[in-house]
C-alpha cells in the first residue's frame, strides 16, 4: 500500500517510540530506522536487515486476529481481513496466513499476537492510511510479531468492486515516511521507497479496506512498498477505489523470493529467535585464550621423562 512500507514508506530519519512498544522490546528503547530494501529486475521489494538477511516468517502458519475496534468501526472488516489473507495464501507461496476475530481489545506491542487496530490519530501512522509494524530478529531475518494498524484519520469502506477512483481523486500514502520496522533485541534497517507521498487527513472519501488490508498484508509476509502502479504493493491509495483487491505476479514474485527463492534461508538459520547477546561471545573467546595460555605454558614446565625403550 503506499506511500509508507509496513512499514511505512521510506525515510531515513531515526524516530523513538518507546510510549507504544514497553511490553515488547525487554526493557530495550525501540527505535525506527530507515530500513534496507533489495529490489530486483521486476519491481518488487523485500525488507532485509542491516546485514542485507531477507526478513521472513520462519513458520508456514500465521494468525492474525481482527482487533472489536477494527469492527465496531467497518462491519466488514473481519470477512475482508479473511479475504485478504486468502488473496495470498491462494497463491500457494509463502506461510498460510489464518484470519479470527481477537477475543478481546488490546493494544499494539511485541507480544506474539498479529493483530489489524482501527486508531484514530495513531502518531507512527502521521498522515499515511495505515502503518505496518514489523518486529524481526536482526541476526536470523525471522519476524516475530507484526500489527497492522488502519489510520481512523480516514474514512474506510468496503466498497463495490466495480468502484474506481474519479479523475480527480487524491491519491494518498499507504504508510508513513518512516518504517517502523523493529529488529528484536536490535535495531531494524528500513530503507527508502521513493516517490510516496502524504496527504492531510480529511474528508477526502472512502478508501477501500479490502485493498488496503491486502496491502497490508503483503508487509507482514515480508514485502515492502513498490512504484509499480499495478501492484496491490504500490505506494499510494486513492479514495473511492476498489481496483486492486490481489497481488500481482510481480508481488507474488517477491513472496517466492522470499520463502522460496534466493531469499530464503534455511530452516536452521531461522530456528533461533534471538541474538547471542554480544558479552557471551566475548567471555566464550577469552575462555579459548586462557585455556591455550594454560596448554602452553604447561607444555613449557613439563620435564622430560626417561627416553623410551627402543627394539632392537
Amino acid at each position: 500500500m503506499g506511500a509508507s512500507q509496513a512499514d511505512g514508506s521510506t525515510g531515513e530519519d531515526s524516530v523513538a517510540f518507546p510510549d507504544i512498544r514497553g511490553p515488547r522490546r525487554l526493557g530495550a528503547a525501540i527505535v525506527v530506522l530507515g530500513l534496507a530494501t533489495t529490489s530486483h529486475a521486476s519491481a518488487y521489494a523485500v525488507r532485509q536487515t542491516a546485514s542485507g538477511i531477507p526478513v521472513r516468517w520462519p513458520s508456514d502458519d500465521v494468525s492474525v486476529e481482527v482487533d472489536p475496534s477494527l469492527v465496531a468501526a467497518v462491519p466488514d472488516a473481519a470477512e475482508a481481513a479473511g479475504i485478504a489473507a486468502s488473496a495470498w495464501t491462494a497463491a500457494g507461496v509463502g506461510p498460510k496466513v489464518r484470519v479470527t476475530l481477537a477475543s478481546s481489545a488490546s493494544a499494539p506491542a511485541v507480544d506474539g499476537r498479529n493483530v489489524i487496530y482501527y486508531i484514530p490519530g495513531y502518531p507512527p501512522a502521521g498522515k499515511a492510511l495505515a502503518i505496518t509494524l514489523v518486529s524481526y530478529d536482526d541476526v536470523t531475518g525471522a519476524i516475530v510479531d507484526t500489527d497492522i494498524v488502519i489510520n481512523g484519520a480516514f474514512q474506510f469502506g468496503v466498497l463495490p468492486s466495480t468502484a474506481r477512483a474519479s479523475a480527480t481523486a487524491t491519491p494518498i500514502a499507504n504508510e508513513p515516511p518512516a518504517e517502523p520496522a523493529v529488529a528484536w533485541l536490535g535495531i531494524g534497517a528500513p530503507g527508502s521507497t521513493p516517490g510516496a507521498t502524504t496527504a492531510d487527513a480529511g474528508p477526502v472519501g472512502t478508501f477501500d479496506l479490502l485493498h488496503v488490508l491486502v496491502h497490508e498484508t503483503g508487509h507482514v509476509l515480508g514485502l515492502r512498498d513498490t512504484t509499480e502502479p499495478s501492484d496491490v504493493m504500490y505506494l499510494s491509495s486513492s479514495p473511492g477505489d476498489a481496483s486492486r483487491r490481489a497481488p500481482t505476479a510481480d508481488d507474488l514474485a517477491g513472496v517466492t523470493f522470499l520463502y522460496t527463492g534466493s531469499g530464503a534461508t534455511s530452516g536452521c538459520d531461522l530456528a533461533a529467535p534471538r541474538r547471542r547477546p554480544p558479552f557471551a561471545v566475548a567471555l566464550f573467546s577469552l575462555l579459548l585464550a586462557y585455556l591455550g595460555a594454560c596448554r602452553r605454558r604447561g607444555q613449557q614446565t613439563r620435564k622430560p621423562g626417561p627416553p623410551t625403550p627402543r627394539l632392537q
